[in-house]
């Protein structure tokens, strides 16, 4: 006997919807059958007038925690995904400290598993010469991928990262060249894992900042200094590396059409 029946829902897969009823045993699907094959179940769930999908995965999730936890915790973050039908999500590097090696990766399991009620995984940063190194072994510990912020600061200290960066404050690590990003990319090849970017020019938003007026602090203004240019520039640098490497890319959060355009574009190629 199953330990649960769900009939009468419309069964939801990758490739089709169809009416049919689903089996549980140990929390695990056991069976997908017609409509018509009912079998023994301890619980039986009606899903009439409902689609019934497989548990859905969020793959970018900024939960902060540690850090900035007044914007959100991995607790409150959990249960908002379980209400919308997620079972997995993978959290983003960007904590205090981040996943930047091994220990730090340790640290966040055990930080987080006592407030997760769904399951996760975690997302590893690239610091340039600060963690390349330790790429391999964020690989074997078992990071989902490795995400560099492209055009972003770091502070020295808590590794936290920031928008707008001052040239001249020498607590901050400026923005990385192309030449090391690309030794990131080559690196994070070697496990055959995804690299994934923001991607923001960083000399031209620091020109258009600089140009704008420091009274103006409406997000008018704050857009103007971030234009669709700033985007295009870094993920044509992006795509024109990874055609040369040949690994496994994807851009986060980009906003522009031109820029899914080229996106698609490079999906054909097999790196994206």
């Amino acid at each position: 006997m199953y330990d649960v029946r769900i009939e009468n829902g419309l069964i939801v897969t990758g490739n089709e919807t169809f009416p049919g009823t689903i089996y549980i045993s140990d929390k695990k699907i056991a069976a997908v059958t017609s409509p018509n094959d009912v079998r023994e179940a301890g619980e039986v769930i009606d899903a009439t007038g409902h689609h019934v999908l497989p548990g859905l995965i969020d793959t970018h999730v900024h939960s902060r925690d540690p850090g900035p936890t007044h914007k959100e915790d991995f607790f409150t973050s959990t249960q908002a995904a379980a209400a919308g039908g997620i079972t997995t999500l993978f959290e983003m590097p960007n904590t205090t400290p981040p996943v930047k090696d091994a220990p730090t990766f340790d640290a966040q399991v055990e930080n987080l598993t006592g407030k997760a009620i769904i399951n996760f995984g975690l997302w590893g940063i690239c610091l340039g010469p600060l963690n390349r190194e330790q790429i391999p072994d964020m690989h074997e510990k078992g990071v989902i991928g490795f995400k560099y912020f492209w055009g972003y600061g770091i502070h020295q200290e808590t590794y936290q990262l920031l928008y707008n960066v001052d040239d001249a404050d020498e607590s901050i690590i400026q923005p990385f060249d192309d030449g090391e990003v690309y030794q990131m990319m080559k690196e994070t090849e070697k496990t055959g894992q995804v690299f994934a970017v923001h991607a923001e020019n960083h000399e031209l938003i620091r020109q258009l900042s600089e140009e704008k007026d420091p009274e103006d602090e409406s997000y008018d203004a704050l857009l103007r200094s971030r234009p669709a240019v700033a985007e295009t520039l870094t993920v044509d640098t992006g795509i024109t590396l990874a055609k040369e490497s040949g690994f496994i890319f994807m851009f986060c959060t980009y906003r522009r059409k031109k820029v899914s355009s080229r996106c698609e574009e490079h999906k054909q190629t097999g790196n994206m």
